[in-house]
């Protein structure tokens, strides 16, 4: 049977004395460290103004040509773009919304602070308190945040130019969280609040990520289902 490692005096102290503080002081020092890791973790973008290369983003160009010259020279929007496949629906090329969301004050924050760095931050901090929500300390659960930021997938997604597919990923912890949350708690506004964090997700049109979603929360949903069966 292995020996359990002892913690040596000072990690002792530096972990007694984190605890000691109150719940609301130890969440404000997380989310102050989920800030902080966005603005470093991104620091080329946010304080050098560089972008990567976005391969991708000349592929979309190419794919929603047939759409963006069919609106120059007609009044209506096209709704099929007839140059990429057999064709597609035009919603998941280039038909951008016509009622703003919450995406669009992220947009616009954006001439202040880089986008990736502000989604990092926002949906790091649900994250971080979905994991509290799951029952995890406060060291754990930030912890398990930054495990959660740093996935290598997301920087290639990014320099690919996957934008909507980056969002969707960000917007899903939030999702999970609201779902959870009305499990726990039936109720009118946690309905509401699930329905909004599916609608931002799916503001972003990125129904791949969309579908593995709603697999979590099947996943999530059927032992309390059986249960109240």
């Amino acid at each position: 049977m292995a020996k359990k490692k002892k913690q040596s005096p000072s990690q002792k102290e530096t972990t007694v004395w984190f605890h000691q503080l109150a719940d609301g002081t130890q969440n404000k020092i997380a989310v102050a460290a989920i800030l902080l890791f966005s603005f470093v973790y991104f620091w080329p973008l946010v304080f050098e103004g560089k972008e990567p290369p976005k391969s991708d983003i000349v592929a979309h160009r190419g794919a929603a040509h047939s759409i963006i010259e069919y609106n120059k020279a007609h009044l209506d929007r096209a709704l099929w773009a007839t140059n990429i496949f057999s064709g597609m629906p035009a919603i998941s090329i280039s038909i951008p919304p016509t009622v703003p969301g919450p995406q669009e004050l992220i947009s616009l924050l954006n001439s202040v602070v880089d986008w990736r760095a502000l989604y990092v931050f926002l949906y790091g901090v649900i994250t971080f308190f979905l994991l509290r929500f799951w029952g995890l300390k406060t060291l754990p659960a930030l912890f398990g945040t930054f495990a959660f930021l740093m996935i290598p997938n997301y920087l290639g997604i990014l320099e690919a130019g996957h934008n909507s597919k980056f969002k969707a990923m960000m917007i899903a912890p939030a999702v999970i969280f609201a779902f959870h949350y009305m499990i726990k708690n039936t109720s009118l506004w946690s309905f509401l609040l699930l329905a909004l964090a599916f609608f931002i997700q799916g503001r972003t049109g990125h129904y791949q990520i969309i579908f593995y979603t709603a697999m979590v929360l099947f996943a999530i949903g059927v032992p309390y289902l059986v249960d109240y069966i």
